[in-house]
């Protein structure tokens, strides 16, 4: 017997407000094959996408371990902080995105 309420828990995030379960499997499969609203109005970078910019992390702060000049270590340490905080931005906001979509 198909229980609405189970199922989405179990292949969603629960029921939404607002948003009645589905009547039926089929009507819940449908959803599922329907464009993903909450995916598109709260965007997450994928690990693909991430990636490079946690290499360009390492080599700045490779950079800044093999740099030979107190200039360029400043500089390297400037590169390093610059992308670590901005990473440490985008994780929380994509984080705070992981539970909007959840509602």
């Amino acid at each position: 017997m198909f229980d609405p309420e189970r199922a989405e828990k179990r292949f969603g995030c629960g029921l939404a407000r607002g948003i009645a379960g589905p009547s039926s499997a089929a009507a819940m499969m449908e959803r599922l094959r329907a464009p993903d609203e909450a995916g598109a109005a709260f965007p997450i970078q994928t690990f693909s996408q991430v990636l490079p910019r946690l290499r360009d992390l390492q080599l700045a702060r490779q950079a800044r371990r093999t740099a030979t000049t107190d200039a360029a270590r400043d500089e390297a340490l400037e590169s390093y902080r610059a992308l670590r905080s901005t990473l440490r931005q985008d994780a929380a906001r994509w984080g705070g995105h992981v539970l909007l979509r959840r509602r």
